[in-house]
């Protein structure tokens, strides 16, 4: 490209992130990140708008200096693994100063300082037929919190804002014994625990135990034919 006469850093900047966005259109939005059809190539697109977002609200007229806190994710905002239930901030720091942080818990379960080392993780993806229902059985462990939710490829969360995807304890009808079966599918059939696909064909189951005590179990899944459903649970 050409040199601007009213040449600047920022000038400068903004043509690298230009750049670096058509590089990830041609490159990770294609058979090279295993990304194939119209639909993932849309994803990809979505994902990187998201991306793009958190960047401009997460770094763009930040001053390490006089650090401001600004939600990490929203409804609308989606990235690196979200959470429905969670609520996220960030601020920059420097090592040029020294800082003291204040603020109120408003009654939240478990608050995160850098790492979450006392929390434990796991996840699948799954793949499903128009036809088909992702049943899984398992039991909540003792834990301060917990939660099953369905991602995209990107780590994204699906539309929580108005579909069922994801499920904590409170939300989940179980047995006494903590034990419960969850449905995955791509339309609602009728019984408890659904969690809505989006009419996507893969995705990603992924759980969350903050403060665990105690075994987890690994729970179980099955595919099943969604007519016979109903003799599976």
């Amino acid at each position: 490209m050409a040199e601007h006469p009213l040449d600047t850093q920022t000038r400068r900047a903004l043509h690298e992130l230009i750049h670096l966005l058509g590089e990830a259109d041609e490159r990770w939005a294609s058979p090279e990140w295993n990304l194939h059809t119209p639909d993932d190539v849309v994803g990809a697109h979505r994902a990187l708008m998201h991306m793009l977002q958190w960047g401009l609200v997460g770094l763009f007229e930040r001053d390490p200096a006089a650090p401001r806190f600004h939600r990490i994710v929203s409804a609308d905002r989606k990235v690196l693994g979200d959470n429905p239930d969670a609520v996220y901030f960030d601020a920059p720091v420097s090592a040029d100063h020294a800082y003291r942080v204040t603020g109120e818990t408003k009654g939240a379960v478990y608050v995160l300082g850098l790492a979450a080392f006392d929390s434990a993780y796991a996840m699948a993806p799954f793949v499903l037929g128009p036809e088909e229902a992702l049943v899984i059985r398992a039991r909540w462990p003792q834990c301060r919190y917990g939660n099953v939710c369905l991602w995209n490829r990107h780590l994204q969360t699906l539309d929580y804002a108005s579909r069922p995807v994801s499920l904590n304890r409170a939300q989940t009808v179980a047995d006494t014994d903590v034990r419960f079966t969850a449905v995955i599918a791509h339309t609602d059939p009728g019984v408890p625990n659904w969690l809505d696909t989006e009419g996507r064909t893969f995705g990603i189951v992924y759980w969350r135990f903050m403060l665990p005590e105690g075994h987890i179990e690994t729970p179980q899944a099955e595919v099943v034919p969604l007519p016979n459903l109903p003799s599976q649970l």
